[in-house]
């Protein structure tokens, strides 16, 4: 029977002399080992002095506690507070060498490994040491290897692979001096790299506030905020990972000098990018229903298309393309290498009817929308009045540039505080 089998099991335990794992243990494969952590207390008179110690800010006393803690059975336990006091006074040497010591006798401890990523880090900063950079470079892959990390824990060690990976970029870009070999290195695979860990720790962050979770410590000033207004208000995750996501398709296809193929392309972007924002402020303001939204989604799509065509002269020299290519091609402008015929655009005939076509359909999503400011209340409304018709004056003025637009940014001026302010009377 199954209460005979356990009996068994039981006198099998009590009789074995084995080091290896009980009976018992065997028959739960999913019961983790007990961590020495939770079970191992550091005597209170201890604690208390290495408090005193860290309050006194006495580097040398917390470095000579750690030294009499040799052989004791808290001893792990003891260089884990004495570690942390000496984090907190930034004594970043004497932090190394008692979580050093703590690792060296649990190689996979996860605070551990995870301060020596950090104090490593740190002491290459101060130092210059390269050999502490790889240090922290191996804590981060034993906790990546690790199937212990929660959520959280995964989130920060991702940012701090990324972290860590832009340090060595810029070692890279330092040392280089001829500006083609900088422009390659700029782009490269490794700064990629860096960006795609802070992505999914960035991710993994704004899943968990989400989700009612605390986020990792690596960006706090930003997540701790946000989750306390995703609650109150009730924000939807959603639109945040939309703005999110069209942030990462801005990175690589900048990263990559790619283009937008066609409207329906650069409409998709400007749907991530700029849609999410008007649906939060109509959340905000308690505004519903499907007119409004739509009406909201073309106001937002023309301001984000507006913002481009001001931005031209800017942004084709740093290597962001907004122009679709079938736009281009149906003005006689063929696009073969983005990186040389868009910096040439203003030599093209037909540049001017180009950038025309480009703001009548930045016009047009604007007039699709325009009632929405109808829909929202009070102040609110009126300085939506503002932004409709602060957009449209600078679209005026692209227009009026033509192809000069490829060269010279319009912007706003004193002077056209008046019309715009008449115009928005008009509304």
């Amino acid at each position: 029977t199954a209460l005979a089998d356990l009996r068994a099991t039981i006198h099998a335990t009590l009789v074995s002399t084995r080091d290896a794992d009980s009976p018992v243990f065997r028959m739960l494969p999913s019961l983790r080992e007990a961590d020495p952590a939770d079970i191992v207390v550091v005597p209170l008179d201890f604690a208390e002095e290495v408090a005193r110690a860290r309050k006194a800010g006495a580097l040398g006393w917390l470095r000579l506690l750690a030294d009499e803690l040799r052989g004791l059975r808290f001893e792990r336990e003891g260089l884990r507070l004495i570690a942390r006091a000496q984090w907190q006074l930034k004594d970043y040497a004497g932090a190394e060498t008692s979580w050093l010591a703590v690792r060296d006798r649990a190689v996979h401890d996860i605070d551990a490994n995870l301060a020596l990523a950090n104090v490593c880090e740190r002491l290459y900063r101060s130092s210059g040491d390269i050999g502490r950079l790889s240090r922290s470079d191996q804590a981060i892959e034993r906790l990546l290897a690790s199937d212990r990390l929660d959520r959280r824990q995964r989130a920060e060690v991702m940012a701090l692979k990324s972290r860590n990976g832009k340090t060595r970029w810029r070692l890279a870009f330092a040392a280089i001096d001829d500006p083609a070999a900088r422009r390659r290195i700029a782009v490269s695979r490794r700064l990629l790299d860096c960006y795609e860990a802070y992505r999914a720790a960035y991710r993994a962050d704004l899943a968990a506030v989400a989700a009612g979770r605390a986020p990792s410590p690596r960006w706090l000033p930003v997540f701790t905020p946000l989750a306390a207004q995703m609650q109150a208000f009730r924000l939807p995750e959603p639109l945040l990972a939309d703005l999110l996501s069209a942030f990462e398709q801005d990175v690589r296809k900048t990263h990559a000098g790619a283009t937008y193929a066609d409207w329906p392309e650069l409409l998709d972007y400007c749907r991530r990018s700029a849609n999410p924002v008007g649906r939060l402020l109509l959340h905000l303001y308690g505004v519903r229903g499907e007119q409004a939204l739509a009406e909201s989604d073309h106001v937002c799509t023309a301001l984000q298309l507006i913002n481009f065509w001001q931005d031209l002269s800017v942004d084709i020299p740093r290597g962001r393309y907004y122009l679709p290519l079938a736009e281009c091609a149906a003005h006689g402008v063929t696009i073969t290498d983005p990186d040389l015929d868009f910096p040439a655009l203003h030599q093209y005939q037909d540049a001017t009817n180009l950038i025309a076509a480009c703001a009548r359909h930045a016009r047009a999503s604007m007039q699709k929308g325009s009632e929405i400011v109808h829909r929202v209340p009070g102040r609110a409304g009126w300085e939506l009045r503002a932004v409709v018709q602060g957009g449209l004056r600078v679209l005026g003025q692209v227009e009026a540039l033509g192809a000069t637009a490829l060269r010279q940014r319009p912007a706003l001026r004193k002077r056209d505080a008046l019309p715009v302010f008449w115009r928005m009377l008009l509304m």
